[in-house]
């Protein structure tokens, strides 16, 4: 039987001595893109990032962190809320914290979301329900998973407490993907504020609007 032949990708990492190389053999596959969303369907697997407050699952303390490992959770941008700045350096108290939750869920329309982002988020959210157990199954394999949307959706694995300031868009993994769209983009530096020290990020844009 003929040896496999694999594809080789590599990319040095910016500020740092190392290569990063992926090799892919043609039998390997890709996970499937995100398909249309049904009519109808409910939003399901996304808790609100406020682990700290509030919690329906298994909770533990990493470096300071509220983590879990039961369940992805979802911080929105700061951008998306009506009063950013308000949201951002306000404390957020149970209610409003309820509020969110309900919003996430698609239970209520509140009007701290601004109006023209709210189905797209909802959108976000719906597409990517399915991957709580996908990456939940494969926790062993890397250390986060992670999926950030233009519309200011941040789906974390393992799901874990953000502050209010923390916006992924402003991240370099982000801003690097969203430029070279359709290539796997290797960064090094922090994902979020969960990790405390500088790991090799591996992201990619999953359309041109990201």
């Amino acid at each position: 039987m003929p040896p496999k032949i694999p594809t080789i990708m590599y990319q040095h990492l910016d500020g740092t001595q190392f290569v990063m190389v992926m090799v892919m053999f043609h039998s390997d596959s890709e996970v499937r893109k995100l398909m249309p969303i049904p009519p109808g369907i409910d939003i399901k697997n996304a808790p609100y990032h406020r682990l700290d407050i509030s919690h329906s699952f298994p909770v533990c303390s990493i470096d300071g962190h509220i983590v879990t490992t039961a369940a992805t959770t979802v911080k929105l941008s700061p951008s998306v809320f009506v009063d950013s700045e308000v949201y951002k350096f306000t404390e957020e108290t149970q209610s409003k914290i309820g509020t969110i939750s309900d919003f996430l869920s698609g239970r209520n329309n509140t009007s701290i979301i601004k109006e023209g982002l709210k189905k797209e988020i909802w959108h976000s959210l719906i597409e990517t329900q399915s991957l709580t157990d996908y990456w939940r199954n494969s926790k062993n394999k890397v250390i986060e998973r992670f999926f950030g949307s233009p519309s200011g959706v941040f789906r974390m694995y393992p799901g874990v407490a953000l502050s209010n300031t923390f916006d992924h868009i402003q991240y370099t993994w982000y801003k690097k993907s969203v430029a070279r769209f359709q290539d796997i983009v290797f960064t090094s530096g922090k994902i979020s504020e969960f990790t405390t020290k500088d790991v090799m990020i591996l992201s990619r844009a999953l359309s041109e609007n990201m």
